[in-house]
């Protein structure tokens, strides 16, 4: 299993279950005793291993970082009767990959999205690159603006600080965590981080 988000509205926890290749979609009743309903369980691609979910600020898009193939899906987030009812959008997948050479020994890794919604962020380990995609307003689809090196190995997770002008991030192979100046207008990351060694960071959380 990997990963835990809220659906926009509060209603759902989406976690990505890996091993078998789909996404659980658990209703929530805060206060209750048993405040989590067994999931709808969607299926993602075979063999895809969906890692990490995240939600347009729409609430219509959800995209889907997937581990094993390197890739990220779109899915079409509707609640039906009270049923969360996702669908793949079977032309949405990108590679997160520069080339599919590079597939051996690279796994897909963290995903974000812009919080004005005009941007989506991925990582990969092996190859260690951090891609910057452009989103269609009209239809979610993605398209790579700019792909540069993590800095580090072993690359684990991103994530803005809350002014959005700096991209951490956390490489674990190396130790390191790097720091990406970032342009929040144009999503464009500087190619020449700050770096500062923490050991054997995974996950960057500001509280």
């Amino acid at each position: 299993m990997h990963c835990a988000v809220l659906s926009p509205d509060n209603r759902f926890v989406l976690a990505c279950n890996l091993g078998e290749d789909a996404i659980e979609v658990f209703r929530v009743h805060p206060g209750a005793a048993n405040p989590a309903e067994a999931p709808v369980r969607v299926a993602a691609r075979a063999g895809s291993g969906p890692r990490h979910v995240a939600f347009h600020p729409n609430g219509l898009w959800l995209y889907c970082m997937h581990e094993l193939d390197c890739t990220i899906d779109l899915y079409d987030w509707n609640v039906s009767n009270g049923q969360p009812g996702p669908v793949l959008r079977k032309d949405s997948v990108v590679s997160t990959l520069k080339t599919r050479a590079a597939l051996p020994g690279s796994t897909g890794c963290e995903i974000l999205v812009s919080p004005d919604g005009r941007f989506v962020y991925g990582n990969t380990r092996g190859e260690n690159s951090l891609a910057v995609y452009r989103v269609n307003p009209s239809n979610g689809l993605l398209t790579e603006q700019q792909r540069i090196f993590t800095g580090g190995g072993m690359t684990r997770h991103i994530a803005f600080d809350p002014s959005r002008r700096w991209l951490l991030c956390a490489n674990q192979g190396t130790s390191t965590v790097t720091v990406f100046a970032h342009d929040p207008a144009t999503a464009r990351l500087a190619e020449t981080p700050k770096s500062f060694v923490v050991d054997t960071p995974m996950f960057v959380q500001f509280v």
